[in-house]
């Protein structure tokens, strides 16, 4: 049994509409830069190595399965803007750089995994 999450859907006011039209127009803002994976990494040093390794296995593991997510998703939006429905593209768009971002977590939590390993042997990167 596949488990289908039901969808909300909201509507704007009118008021809602013009907030949403200027913000749209409006330039973005720079992203943040603070990433606690990140942090915690560059100090990694102050604990065990499996500390880190723990962290980027989590990391990869969430990535994975928003990958699957988001592979589940795409057929029915690429089915819906072959249909003619404009407001897929735009969520295809959006789905296309969650694919993006997750694929490079991936690539590079096996990456820092592979690193780790330097400097404990022991402990491979496959496992997890």
């Amino acid at each position: 049994m596949r488990y289908t999450r039901e969808r909300q859907r909201y509507h704007l006011t009118e008021a809602g509409r013009d907030a949403l039209t200027a913000w749209l127009a409006a330039p973005l803002e720079p992203e943040g830069t603070r990433n606690e994976l990140a942090l915690k990494l560059y100090f990694g040093q102050s604990a065990p190595p499996a500390v880190s390794r723990s962290h980027l296995q989590a990391h990869r593991e969430h990535h994975r399965r928003l990958l699957a997510r988001y592979a589940e998703e795409q057929p029915e939006l690429e089915a819906r803007a072959a249909a003619g429905d404009s407001g897929a593209i735009y969520e295809l768009i959006t789905l296309s750089l969650g694919v993006h971002i997750s694929t490079a977590r991936v690539a590079w939590c096996d990456e820092a995994l592979a690193w780790l390993a330097h400097i404990d042997p022991s402990a491979t990167s496959a496992g997890a």
